[in-house]
């Protein structure tokens, strides 16, 4: 499985908000630096420029000039009059650089300071924006695909490591919708096929009976013993058709079912089971056992169901008697059936469950239609549990039942 992956950094935990207000900050306090180290360059600059053209043309400049009030002289020498500019003195050069300053003053500092913002917002959709929102435009398009075969893996709490969690959350659900519509699709897929294949040995046989009558009933050559015999027989099939399809009927229901759970009395429900296993078992030997006690939250009827299922199907292959034992682990209720028969086949180890399985011995067995442990399979799943099958090694069979503890 593919696993796409959010690269770590420094802040990768703080919020986006935050995150941008510290991007912003540090780059304000960088315009600021750069502007005070651009004012301070070029007010360094422009004073030696002056200094430069002070000390050579100073005389030429200014002049000592007196203090006149109403045309009397009051005081003379005492102040210094710039005839012209300084910089009417200064080279072309020096000119151009003397003003560049007072441009670069007046339009780098702005210029700094949109410089740093688009810098620093590229910055932050780099670091915290591009990587995330790639991961996520890549999973929604392999979601669109319906391609479920990777995993999102983040290691930030911020809001959009939190969503490509959720991204993953649903990718999740939707992979294990789409595996058990898979397997739904599949399990129907293999029960169609063996209800085809069963369906045909009785509509050959009543194919074959029907030929029979309508060549020999019109000539009279059939006698009313050989055509009651005849109509037994199809009706028997006929009626292993209606059962068969009642069975079908019977799996399609159960697909609805869902468990509703109570507590139960681990004591009322062995006593109910112990009555239940000694009315399927008849003439073979029946026990029940169960070490623990208290209450658990199942559904009964789900229990019940299969139960009945295991213990008839024990019934079926057991030589002489039937053990069923009850027993809890830690949040499950396990339920043990075993026999003193042969056991499973390799072949049914692996299929016993399967709907419309037999072995081969039961191929010819109408009555048995090979859902018992299917039914129980079923059951099981939908009560968040599963079946086991296995040998006993001992000699015979064992079938084990988990039930997890459902809320009600």
């Amino acid at each position: 499985m593919d696993q796409i992956k959010t690269r770590p950094h420094l802040i990768q935990n703080i919020s986006l908000k935050w995150s941008f207000a510290l991007y912003v900050t540090s780059c304000l306090l960088i315009a600021l630096m750069l502007s005070a180290g651009l004012g301070f360059f070029t007010s360094l600059l422009q004073d030696q420029l002056n200094e430069k053209y002070q000390a050579l043309y100073g005389e030429e400049i200014y002049r000592r000039g007196s203090i006149l009030v109403d045309g009397q002289v009051i005081q003379e020498g005492t102040i210094l009059i710039g005839i012209q500019s300084l910089t009417d003195y200064f080279s072309s050069q020096d000119l151009f650089l003397y003003r560049f300053c007072d441009w670069a003053t007046t339009f780098g500092v702005p210029l700094i300071f949109i410089i740093c913002i688009v810098s620093s917002s590229l910055l932050f959709y780099r670091r915290k924006l591009k990587h995330p929102l790639q991961l996520l435009d890549d999973a929604a398009r392999r979601i669109a695909r319906n391609d479920l075969d990777f995993s999102i893996s983040t290691e930030g709490r911020n809001e959009l490591d939190r969503l490509a969690q959720s991204f993953e959350r649903m990718r999740a659900a939707l992979e294990q919708n789409n595996r058990a519509m898979w397997r739904t699709m599949e399990e129907r897929r293999q029960i169609n096929a063996a209800f085809s294949h069963d369906l045909r040995t009785p509509m050959t046989i009543l194919r074959g009976y029907n030929d029979f009558l309508l060549q020999y009933y019109p000539s009279g050559r059939l006698s009313e013993d050989k055509i009651l015999t005849t109509l037994h027989t199809m009706d028997h099939h006929i009626a292993r058709l209606e059962r068969y399809i009642q069975s079908m009927s019977s799996i399609q229901r159960l697909e609805e079912r869902e468990p509703a759970p109570l507590p139960v009395d681990l004591s009322v429900l062995v006593e109910h089971l112990e009555y239940s296993g000694k009315m399927l078992c008849r003439d073979r030997a029946f026990s029940l056992s169960c070490r623990d006690s208290g209450n658990f939250t199942v559904d009964s009827a789900f229990l019940s169901e299969v139960f009945e299922n295991l213990v008839s199907n024990a019934v079926r292959y057991c030589t002489s008697s039937v053990q069923v034992s009850l027993s809890l682990q830690k949040d499950r209720l396990v339920l043990t059936v075993c026999d003193d028969g042969h056991g499973f086949s390799q072949d049914a180890l692996s299929h016993a469950a399967d709907a419309y399985y037999r072995a081969e011995k039961e191929a010819r067995d109408s009555e048995h239609f090979g859902l018992g442990l299917h039914i129980a399979r079923v059951l099981c799943e939908k009560h968040g549990g599963y079946l086991q099958a296995a040998n006993r090694p001992g000699g015979g069979a064992q079938v084990t039942a988990f039930f997890s503890a459902l809320h009600s």
